[in-house]
């Protein structure tokens, strides 16, 4: 079971200048795409409260609102802020809790989510590779009503799927088998054409079900 949030970021909307990889710029919520295992996605605005079952793979990324390929869009800092389950909010501690009863040790055993980790590979996207051959246009003999078939230029019919290609960078983890209200921490790098545009960052949330 797998849900995947994607962040829709107008870059031309953020602070000119962002900051430090260690002091990056707050930036208010973005608009989100949420798909759960491959279905289709559906929109949200920014503080909405993403729906997962309890042990569901996250995965997180985020885009250019425009979708231009000139634009990086980066994951590069995941704070768990606070966990609210049945008995209030806990803050994460990542050593052992001072205090067991608002803490949780995201080391622990009993912990709400896994260790994140930063990838930029989606194992389930695949890619196309074209034939080596180069087309030709087609000859101008075929009645008109045939062009659809006959005319134009067609990619070589050896062509091959491949897997996995190259997608965003993503952050990805695992829920556990606990119920409540995530709240983190998202720090992101934006880079325009090669050349860093600087850090930002907002604060989420994630609603395990039982």
């Amino acid at each position: 079971m797998r849900t995947q949030i994607i962040f829709t970021v107008d870059i031309d909307s953020l602070p000119s200048e962002g900051g430090s990889f260690d002091a990056p710029v707050a930036v208010a919520h973005p608009s989100m795409l949420v798909s759960q295992d491959n279905g289709a996605s559906t929109s949200h605005d920014g503080d909405y409260q993403v729906p997962v079952p309890q042990e569901e793979q996250i995965q997180i990324w985020l885009e250019d609102v425009s979708r231009r390929p000139s634009i990086v869009i980066a994951p590069v800092r995941f704070i768990a802020h606070t966990w609210k389950d049945g008995d209030g909010v806990k803050t994460f501690v990542t050593g052992t809790p001072t205090n067991p009863d608002t803490q949780i040790n995201v080391l622990g055993d009993d912990k709400p989510l896994s260790l994140p980790s930063f990838m930029e590979r989606h194992a389930e996207e695949y890619g196309f590779d074209y034939a080596a051959t180069q087309p030709l246009w087609a000859d101008d003999s075929a009645p008109f009503t045939a062009y659809w078939k006959d005319g134009g230029v067609m990619a070589g019919q050896d062509g091959q799927a491949t897997m996995p290609r190259i997608h965003n960078p993503y952050v990805t983890f695992d829920i556990g088998n606990s119920a409540g209200l995530l709240n983190y921490g998202l720090e992101f790098a934006v880079y325009v054409n090669g050349n860093s545009r600087g850090y930002f960052w907002f604060d989420p949330y994630i609603n395990v079900r039982s």
